[in-house]
């Protein structure tokens, strides 16, 4: 409110001034008193008197370079950022105006205008984002935003302002603006350097704009196909979207280029489990015929075969092995109801070969679970796996006990 009240008595002082002048014919104003007033450090008069005479004279680049430079000051003895935008946008298009100029010492002009005018928008924006994080105090962020879209409207064309903005709206939880904000470096003044298209894919991702986050990714990949990290970020987003196949793609490239990383090693497992569901799931809905199931059967068992050794691999190296079997346990389990899903009306040949394949499965999956119910015992709903296991396995003590446990 201190602010508003300022900022109208700036305002109405310098329609004071506007309206005191404009009653004078511009025979009475002149150049040489605008600058008169400039030197006494009056801005508010030379505003108001440049303006009347730019009324006659609307190319005056004089006119306008004084009039860009008063504006400016005006917009610095405002206390608060969110005040001085409108003289911003005053002042650019007079420096617009003389950056058209044939003259290059006006366009020298009007770049030293505006550099000087966004190096001071974007000071204060870093000073306050230095404080806001020495003192891990947010109430300095929001003006620090203001800052910096001052320094946007300026200089819209540097994108260190549009970086700093988009991570200052990250901080305070404006996941929306701090997409905007890189989103509009990127549609206006691409292409973005690889920090702030990797920083804008991963906020789109974040935001649940699973698409423009997996395109952005792979546009950059196309720029830096031997980046890690680009690679990593599209598969997370690949992942998210469900694109089991591209993801595998890339985790195959990573756990060679990264060997000793072993949750490359562990995600490729499991978005091979998940692939191997997904086709097993594809095939039944549907209704492929036997020779293609064959077929692809080969295939999703050598990926389970590879699934599998990379499991006993991070096993090796893990320290809390609880998820990992888990998730095997589960796998088993699943897989093998989809075999034998799949192995309904089927030739005999097939149709055996699949559910052998099924209960082998099963038979692997007992002792992981069981491992799985040591950690958990009052999880019913583990025992209720583990009875539907041991019944479909004719192991009838075993399904007893586990029904009683999981309270059936």
């Amino acid at each position: 409110m201190r602010n508003f009240l300022a900022r109208t008595a700036s305002i109405m002082l310098v329609f004071g001034f506007f309206f005191t002048l404009i009653a004078c014919s511009t025979q009475e104003l002149s150049l040489e008193q605008a600058e008169r007033s400039f030197q006494s450090e009056d801005y508010e008069r030379v505003l108001a008197t440049t303006t009347v005479l730019l009324r006659d004279e609307p190319g005056n680049e004089n006119l306008h370079y004084l009039k860009a430079r008063a504006l400016k000051n005006i917009a610095h003895d405002q206390q608060f950022a969110s005040a001085r935008i409108d003289y911003y946008r005053e002042m650019k298009y007079s420096t617009d105006l003389l950056e058209n100029s044939e003259s290059s010492s006006m366009r020298s002009i009007a770049n030293n205008i505006l550099d000087n005018a966004w190096q001071t928008e974007f000071d204060a924006a870093e000073h306050l984002w230095e404080f806001a994080n020495t003192n891990n105090d947010n109430q300095y962020v929001q003006p620090a935003i203001d800052h910096l879209v001052n320094a946007i409207l300026i200089k819209p064309d540097v994108m260190s302002a549009y970086e700093l903005k988009s991570t200052a709206h990250y901080r305070i939880g404006e996941l929306q603006n701090a997409v905007a904000s890189l989103q509009a470096a990127h549609d206006n003044y691409a292409p973005l350097p690889l920090e702030m298209k990797e920083q804008l894919a991963y906020l789109l991702l974040e935001e649940g704009q699973l698409q423009s986050s997996i395109q952005l990714y792979q546009e950059l990949l196309e720029e830096y196909p031997h980046n890690d990290e680009v690679k990593h970020g599209l598969i997370n987003a690949y992942i998210l979207d469900e694109n089991h196949e591209a993801s595998i793609e890339l985790l195959r490239e990573l756990t060679v280029a990264r060997n000793s990383v072993l949750p490359y090693h562990e995600a490729l497992a499991t978005e091979l489990f998940f692939y191997i569901q997904t086709s097993l799931s594809s095939m039944i809905e549907s209704n492929v015929s036997d020779t293609d199931i064959l077929e692809k059967y080969e295939s999703l068992m050598s990926d389970l075969d590879e699934a599998e050794s990379l499991y006993r691999l991070v096993l090796e190296n893990h320290p809390d092995p609880a998820e990992i079997n888990f998730i095997t346990a589960a796998f088993y389990k699943n897989t093998a109801g989809y075999l034998l899903n799949l192995a309904e009306n089927r030739n005999e040949v097939l149709a055996e070969r699949l559910t052998e394949k099924a209960e082998n499965l099963l038979v692997r999956s007992v002792p992981i679970w069981q491992e799985v119910a040591d950690r958990n015992p009052e999880n019913p709903e583990i025992w209720r796996s583990i009875y539907q296991i041991y019944s479909h396995l004719n192991m009838t003590d075993e399904a007893e006990e586990a029904r009683s446990k999981a309270n059936l």
